[in-house]
C-alpha cells in the first residue's frame, strides 16, 4: 500500500529555529526569539532507546514537548512552544495531571524533547531520514512508541509518520492523540499502513464524537481515560494491565509486554486514573 500524498520539505537556517524559542515567561505576551547554539542540520535525531520508562519496556519512542502552552527549557534558556492542542490546556483538562511534566526536574529529558520538536518543525525530512537510519540498522527494535510526550501538530507530520512505517513493515509503530483533525483523513483514506496503530485519547466526552466517524478503521482503537466517569463501553479484559484498579503501576506488566494499544485487537482500552 502507497501512501497517496507525499510530504514537502524545505530546508531550514539558524533564523528559523531561533523562530522557535520564545525568552517569556508564561504569564507574559511579549514573544522574542532568543540565540540558541542548536542546528538540526548538524544533529543527529533518534529514537530513544534508553528503556528507562519503567511502564514501556523495551519500546522504542519519540517525544516533543508536552503541554499546549510555552514550557521552559533549562539547557536552552528559554521557552519552547508545546505540542499539545487546546485539549491539554488547564481548561480542557489533563496537562497537570500528565506523566510527563513529572519527568521535566531532569534537565535533559525536556531538552531532548524540544531538540525534536524544532527539528519537526524546521527540518522534518531531516527527521525522517536518520529516523530511517536508526531503523534500518538497528537489529532490536521491534515496536516504537511515537510521541510519549506531544502530539502531532499537522497533517503532513502525521503522514510522515505513516511513510516511516511503510518503510519498516517488521516494525510495530503505535500513537496516542487527541489532535483527530490531523489523523482523521489519512485514516478515513488508506494513508495509515497497517502496522502503525492509531490510539484516539478519550477522556469523558472529548473525542468520543471523533472516534466514532474512523472506529471501523482496523488499526484505530479508543484509549479512554477512566477517572470515574465513562460514556463509552469497556470490557474488564481491555484495560490496561500497566495499572490495577486503584492506579497503582503494576511492575510485572510493561506495555512491551501487554499490546493491547498496539495489536488492535481491541476497540475500546481503558485505563484507570493515575
Amino acid at each position: 500500500m502507497k501512501l497517496r500524498k507525499q510530504i514537502a520539505v524545505k530546508a531550514t537556517s539558524k533564523a528559523a529555529v531561533k523562530d522557535q524559542l520564545i525568552s517569556i515567561k508564561p504569564s507574559d505576551h511579549s514573544m522574542k526569539p532568543v540565540p540558541c547554539d542548536f542546528d538540526p542540520a548538524k544533529y543527529k535525531f533518534q529514537l530513544s532507546t534508553t528503556y528507562d520508562n519503567t511502564k514501556l519496556g523495551r519500546i522504542a519512542s519519540w517525544s516533543t514537548v508536552y503541554s499546549a502552552k510555552p514550557v521552559f527549557i533549562k539547557w536552552m534558556n528559554a521557552y519552547v512552544q508545546g505540542t499539545c492542542g487546546k485539549e491539554c490546556s488547564n481548561k480542557g483538562g489533563c496537562d497537570k495531571a500528565c506523566y510527563v511534566d513529572r519527568s521535566y526536574y531532569k534537565p535533559n529529558v525536556p531538552y531532548t524533547h524540544a531538540k525534536n520538536t524544532i527539528g519537526l518543525r524546521t527540518m522534518p525530512e531531516k527527521v525522517f531520514m536518520d529516523l530511517d537510519k536508526q531503523l534500518t540498522n538497528s537489529k532490536t527494535i521491534t515496536m516504537v512508541r511515537l510521541n510519549q510526550s506531544g502530539d502531532v501538530e499537522s497533517e503532513n507530520e502525521f503522514l510522515m509518520w505513516c511513510r516511516l512505517a511503510q518503510k519498516h513493515p517488521n516494525v510495530k509503530f503505535y500513537i496516542y492523540t487527541k489532535q483527530y483533525k490531523y489523523v482523521e483523513r489519512p485514516i478515513l483514506n488508506g494513508m495509515v499502513p497497517d502496522n502503525f496503530q492509531v490510539n484516539y485519547s478519550v477522556w469523558h466526552k472529548r473525542g468520543i464524537e471523533e472516534f466514532n466517524k474512523v472506529k471501523h478503521v482496523k488499526n484505530v482503537s479508543a484509549f479512554v481515560y477512566d477517572d470515574g466517569e465513562l460514556y463509552l463501553d469497556i470490557a474488564k479484559k481491555d484495560y490496561c494491565q500497566a495499572y490495577d484498579d486503584k492506579g497503582h503501576m503494576n511492575h510485572k506488566i510493561t506495555c512491551a509486554v501487554c499490546k493491547k494499544c498496539l495489536n488492535g485487537k481491541a476497540k475500546v482500552i481503558g485505563c484507570k486514573a493515575h
